[in-house]
């Protein structure tokens, strides 16, 4: 089990006892240039598994390298990178957000039309090692994301999140989701059918 800090440290990043430490992904292509090899592995896994699970397995038409590093460089992207402590250039997880420029027309109605683009960000994807799984690590990477997204006056952020059960414990990825957060703080949901598979879009409030 991975024990933990409850307290940010100045540099936004959370230590872990094994070695690890969840940061803000600083922003030059020297950093880009650094991780991208990792990241892209495991940003490649992600596509890979979720257009596998929905037979829509067309991996090929997926340019993710310019996909990824166009994220990267969006200067009001939000990326946060789980690295190891002695090899900052190896990844074993990430989540990152980006403005949102297309929120839902319903989650738009349900939130009196305040939701934009300059209070709203997506997270676009979330992603750890396998081997890390089970221990929290992704609740915790979300916590830094939130807190440096609530530091810039985000107050909401959107997604979209597997919602096909799986037979470990019986709850989707987007059940999990929404166990995370007080229900006050979903302000909107749906399910919809994707190329991805079923999913399940949030509007939900961090502020």
């Amino acid at each position: 089990m991975v024990n933990y800090t409850n307290k940010m440290k100045p540099t936004d990043a959370l230590s872990l006892n094994m070695n690890l430490e969840a940061v803000v992904a600083p922003k030059s292509d020297k950093v880009w240039q650094e991780i991208k090899t990792t990241l892209l592995s495991l940003y490649d896994e992600l596509i890979f598994e979720s257009l596998t699970e929905s037979k829509s397995i067309n991996f090929t038409a997926y340019n993710n390298e310019s996909k990824l590093e166009k994220y990267f460089k969006d200067e009001k992207s939000i990326f946060i990178i789980l690295r190891g402590k002695n090899n900052p250039s190896q990844i074993n997880g990430f989540t990152f957000s980006i403005p949102d420029k297309n929120i839902d027309t319903e989650a738009l109605q349900i939130s009196n039309f305040l939701t934009n683009e300059t209070n709203t960000h997506y997270i676009c994807a979330t992603k750890l090692d396998k081997r890390l799984q089970g221990k929290k690590i992704v609740a915790l990477m979300m916590s830094i994301l939130e807190s440096t997204l609530k530091k810039q006056g985000v107050e909401y952020v959107t997604r979209h999140a597997k919602d096909t059960i799986t037979p470990t414990d019986n709850r989707s990825y987007a059940d999990k989701i929404q166990s995370n957060y007080p229900k006050e703080k979903i302000l909107f949901q749906k399910e919809r059918e994707s190329k991805y598979g079923k999913q399940r879009y949030f509007l939900i409030k961090i502020s």
